[in-house]
């Protein structure tokens, strides 16, 4: 017998008269190949079966108070029928409008966020609220009820032009935007000061004073600053005055000199020195140095370890000489030294001189016999750079400075390990594999072959081989084109062993933020040309080695045109009583699609499989929460992306 079943009608959409459409669907069996249609009573047409569902555009009044009775009958058999009742639908809805926005920036709430008072008039608005934005960055979705309304961390400019957009969430088409100049919260310069260096004059025999001269290096700071050390306040002085020589100052023996500088605008900004006790009243001395040669360094120097003890200097350096000529100026708090480039005269035996920088009769000698760094074996440093990891293991490019060595080469050893002889002409050399396991600290000797004395060596960090940087599968997808021919790209990717610190992109020429590795970026908005290659680098932001790229082609965002891969045969919409997105294709794909629902953050919250010959998919978002959302449908045709308010 004929069965007729389930029948559904929804309203379709109002047109510029006032009518609106409507979608017709049921189920059938053993039916004729037509059926009638019957609305509040008077007959409205026959049509066939094989037409469902069935589009019926500009079809009856939505005059807001009229239900319409919809009976469907058989067209053979008159008794096979069935019966759905339309609500009444209103197409006079007054139009949602959003103007004379008000705002007061007011003072910085951190470095980078301001108070912001906003106000605005609004009518026939929606129930769900207004979303505020600026720069393209939503800053929250509100109610009506809050106005006016103040945002304690509104972004703040650095002296420029901002806007702030204002859109009802239920009507994405009533906003209103406004440019205003927004308050720059960038702090001001911090004062530096550094480099503190102090130079003492010679005493003054008669009065047992000295004068000190003090020099640092400064940035940001006001025009003059402050001395004081001791008790005593030596006075303000200009940073153009510098060096500055303040004294005369008594050489007692037991005041241990201190000097502060403070800038006058800036009392934390401070740098201080002590040069400790400076004795004009007794006689410098310095003991004879104790010297010894380690190791020529190049074929005219070597290392030289040097000490001596010392009395009565009446400052912080002293100047060394070889055979009458200057080595350099050392601090006596280093000693002992050792001195890795000390000239190699090319006498047997060195005289070496040491005295006083304030003091120049107070000095000390001695002699020591001399490397030849011309005629024997020498090998001056090696270097080890370990090269790039391959499944766990890593070589390691080693190289010799060296001179009058041995006809037989030189053998490379370490970690217990004899590593091989090789010539002199071979290097750089390389050596490994060696295993990267992130623990082993490695170690290469190197000898001459046939002078064993002749040696040095180095040492490489451990390496780890084991868990590399990697960005993977790095997809940018473009959302639906926006109705100033302008778009959005939604980055996506896997990794494996980075940081903690986030990620940043860029790419022609761009930088486009820093963003946390849970959060998918949502970079933006681009022109929709339709020829633009845009390309994206993905970089750690610890390893900066550590770097993925994709590039995607812009679409052509035709303005008024129709903006996604199907034409507008998928609807995306959102039901609110049952917290669901519903997806509705005029034809059925003949291939699996996928579903992914973004927040604004472009974090990835959900995604889902629609089957191949669905017409119909409710997919259930109450667990998203409230917010605003991006669901994208896309299979091996393209992709549609339409929003939507989780209003719960």
């Amino acid at each position: 017998a004929c069965e007729l079943a389930n029948l559904i009608v929804t309203s379709s959409g109002c047109d510029a008269n006032g009518d609106f459409g409507v979608i017709l669907n049921l189920d059938q069996a053993n039916a004729s190949t037509q059926f009638s249609i019957y609305v509040n009573g008077s007959p409205s047409g026959t049509y066939l079966y094989a037409d469902l569902p069935l589009s019926l555009p500009s079809y009856l009044e939505g005059d807001g108070i009229t239900s319409y009775s919809f009976l469907i009958q058989d067209f053979e058999n008159p008794g096979c029928s069935v019966n759905y009742t339309l609500q009444p639908v209103n197409c006079n809805v007054p139009t949602c409008a959003i103007s004379n926005i008000i705002v007061d920036p007011a003072q910085c709430t951190s470095d980078s966020t301001y108070s912001m008072f906003i106000n605005f008039y609004y009518e026939n608005n929606g129930t769900n609220g207004f979303d505020i934005s600026t720069g393209g960055v939503s800053l929250g979705i509100f109610n009506y009820s809050d106005l006016p309304l103040t945002l304690d961390d509104f972004p703040s400019s650095t002296g420029t032009m901002q806007n702030v957009f204002i859109c009802d969430i239920d009507n994405p088409d009533c906003c209103q935007e406004l440019s205003f100049m927004g308050t720059d919260c960038t702090p001001d310069p911090i004062c530096e000061l550094g480099g503190f260096e102090t130079t003492l004059s010679p005493c003054n025999d008669s009065t047992g004073n000295f004068f000190v001269t003090l020099d640092f290096e400064y940035a940001n700071t006001a025009t003059t600053f402050t001395v004081a050390g001791n008790g005593t306040i030596y006075g303000t002085f200009n940073y153009t005055d510098l060096p500055l020589t303040l004294g005369p100052l008594a050489g007692d023996g037991s005041t241990n000199y201190e000097f502060v500088v403070t800038d006058s605008e800036s009392p934390n900004c401070v740098l201080e020195t002590v040069i400790g006790t400076v004795n004009c009243t007794m006689d410098c001395e310095l003991f004879t140095p104790v010297v010894d040669p380690i190791q020529c360094t190049s074929d005219s120097t070597f290392s030289l370890f040097v000490d001596f003890d010392f009395v009565n200097v009446s400052g912080p350096t002293f100047n060394m000489f070889a055979d009458g000529s200057m080595v350099g100026t050392y601090n006596y708090a280093d000693l002992p030294l050792e001195i890795a480039d000390f000239p190699s005269t090319g006498a047997a035996v060195v005289t070496l001189m040491v005295c006083d920088m304030t003091d120049p009769n107070c000095c000390a000698f001695t002699t020591f016999e001399s490397l030849d760094c011309e005629t024997e074996c020498n090998i001056f440093g090696v270097t080890a750079e370990a090269l790039t990891c391959d499944q766990g293991l890593f070589l390691v490019e080693l190289n010799v400075e060296f001179q009058n060595p041995g006809p037989l080469g030189f053998q490379v050893f370490g970690n217990g390990t004899n590593y091989g002889n090789y010539s002199y002409s071979d290097l750089p050399i390389t050596i490994g594999a060696l295993e990267g396991d992130g623990v082993t600290e490695y170690e290469f000797v190197v000898a001459d072959l046939t002078n064993t004395n002749c040696s040095n060596f180095t040492t490489i960090e451990a390496v780890n081989c084991l868990d590399e940087c990697v960005f993977d599968e790095v997809v940018a997808t473009p959302l639906n084109c926006e109705s100033d021919g302008e778009f959005m790209i939604l980055l996506s990717f896997s990794t494996n062993n980075v940081s903690s610190e986030g990620y940043s992109v860029s790419g022609n020429g761009e930088d486009y933020g820093v963003f946390n590795y849970d959060t998918n970026a949502l970079v933006g908005p681009f022109q929709g040309d339709g020829t633009t290659i845009y390309e994206f680098i993905l970089t750690d932001a610890v390893n900066q080695d550590c770097v993925g790229g994709v590039e995607v082609e812009a679409p052509l965002c035709a303005v008024d045109a129709v903006r996604d891969a199907f034409n507008g045969a998928v609807a995306i919409s959102y039901n609110f009583v049952g917290e669901q997105v519903v997806i509705k294709m005029d034809t059925p794909f003949a291939e699996a699609s996928d579903i992914l629902i973004y927040d604004v953050t472009g974090r990835l919250r959900h995604t889902a499989t629609i089957a191949a010959g669905t017409t119909t998919e409710m997919i259930d978002v109450a667990h998203l929460g409230t917010g605003l959302f991006i669901c994208q449908l896309r299979n091996s045709k393209g992709s549609v992306s339409e929003s939507f308010v989780n209003a719960k």
